[in-house]
């Protein structure tokens, strides 16, 4: 017999959604970090740009605010490096670096306006959905034993690293 969680999706995807995103996709010992851009035609990928990043072996244990501060930063300066490619092709375009904030990347403020970033988040752990876009960790697997995860929504825990980051989504 097979061990099932609701998923809180009331519809499957149509092929015909359109728009951009970026993703983290984390579930072992690599994870990834990468844009996707849909095209207008059904189920055709216009753009795609991945990165997989070994996590540092220190991250899978000890305080969990680091691991997700590691996925907030490298999402952050993923985005600014997109964005900063972009900008070569647009005129007026540009990512706003604030010195002070020791490299500190603002990604919300360009001079283009373009809006902030939608963000999905592939977290392979046992969660028990509460919604679509929330819900709790059961056990850690795979070798990973951060502290003050479990019983936690990593959606939330992620949430605030991008905003420590200063990468708001």
């Amino acid at each position: 017999h097979m061990l099932m969680l609701p998923t809180h999706l009331t519809q499957l995807p149509t092929g015909h959604e359109q728009g951009e995103c970026y993703a983290i996709d984390i579930g072992g010992t690599n994870f990834r970090v990468m844009y996707l851009k849909l095209a207008d035609s059904k189920n055709q990928i216009h753009e795609k740009d991945v990165v997989e990043v070994s996590l540092p072996r220190d991250l899978l244990s000890g305080d969990g605010s680091r691991l997700f501060d590691f996925l907030a930063v490298t999402l952050r300066d993923f985005i600014a490096k997109h964005r900063q490619e972009l900008s070569l092709h647009k005129p007026h375009a540009s990512v706003q670096v604030n010195p002070q904030s020791l490299g500190t990347v603002d990604i919300s403020a360009t001079s283009d306006n373009i809006s902030l970033p939608v963000v999905g988040f592939c977290f392979s752990f046992p969660v028990s959905q509460t919604s679509a876009n929330s819900g709790i960790l059961l056990d850690w697997t795979k070798g990973f034993t951060c502290s003050g995860v479990v019983g936690e929504d990593p959606v939330t825990l992620l949430h605030a690293a991008l905003i420590r980051a200063g990468c708001p989504c």
